[in-house]
């Protein structure tokens, strides 16, 4: 390959990289979120129910 072609493919290489980090962060966020979500709903389902609303 001629040099500038794998300077290209590092840079592309390195970016694909740094995205797939940026994605697998944003993954874990969201599940995060949705965890938490989900123990606040059973938080307020399980007072609900100790204090007669259910």
């Amino acid at each position: 390959m001629l040099s500038s072609d794998v300077q290209l493919r590092a840079k592309v290489e390195a970016r694909l990289q740094r995205l797939h980090e940026q994605t697998l962060d944003l993954v874990w966020t969201e599940q995060s979120l949705i965890k938490r979500a989900a123990e606040e709903l059973i938080a307020k389902r399980f007072m609900g129910r100790v204090s007669g609303d259910w």
